[in-house]
């Protein structure tokens, strides 16, 4: 009984996947497996390929981001230090940017 049960499950399975065949000649009771794996091929190309232009579109979309940040950020200028400027100065402004005056 327990073999005729997963006997007849198989069986269930196969045709739920011959049934999404398109019957091309005469309504044969057969098809070939050549068939089977060129459905399957199919589908998976279509999926590959839907997967390829939606990655590409995240990508522009990427592109054009990072490209109307680096239009939108403006030049920080650098902090006027020179050869003139005493030392103690120096660590008085980089400790009130939180910077450590030690690694200057």
């Amino acid at each position: 009984m327990d073999f005729k049960a997963k006997l007849l499950a198989e069986m269930a399975k196969k045709r739920k996947a011959v049934s999404g065949l398109e019957v091309k000649e005469g309504g044969a009771k057969f098809v070939r497996g050549a068939d089977l794996e060129s459905k399957r091929t199919q589908e998976y190309e279509a999926k590959q390929e839907e997967l390829a232009i939606k990655k590409r579109k995240a990508d522009d979309e990427i592109l054009q981001e990072s490209t109307s940040r680096a239009k939108i950020v403006p030049e920080v200028p650098e902090a006027e230090f020179d050869e003139k400027t005493p030392m103690p100065e120096i660590h008085a402004r980089l400790r009130q940017e939180g910077s450590h005056s030690s690694l200057w």
